[in-house]
């Protein structure tokens, strides 16, 4: 499933700290949100989600617990029915993200 873009600039190359992840595709949203599932202010440290009301995944074949752990209502669109998934990065996994002015990146 794509959900993000970034334009690759040589710059990025020389960031040690972070691998870009970059802005929302048309029809998705990405946020960076808190433990407590707030969304988190420019500069931000947390988990990564992604909404959208078409086009992403119901759940996980045959993975109920999975599926209810990581796809759950999105409670940011104003679309009924959208999605809410959560990527594991910043929560399963201890590579933070970060969201800034020009998008989301994780920290190495």
């Amino acid at each position: 499933m794509v959900s993000s873009v970034h334009d690759c600039q040589l710059t990025d190359a020389g960031d040690a700290f972070c691998v870009p992840i970059g802005r929302a595709i048309a029809g998705r949203a990405l946020y960076v949100l808190d433990s407590g599932f707030e969304l988190l202010a420019t500069d931000g440290v947390g988990e990564l989600c992604i909404g959208a009301h078409a086009g992403l995944a119901q759940g996980y074949f045959q993975r109920p617990a999975l599926t209810a752990e990581r796809f759950l209502p999105d409670p940011f669109s104003s679309v009924p029915g959208a999605r809410l998934y959560r990527s594991g990065l910043g929560h399963v996994t201890p590579r933070p993200v970060r969201w800034s002015t020009w998008g989301a990146s994780t920290i190495k």
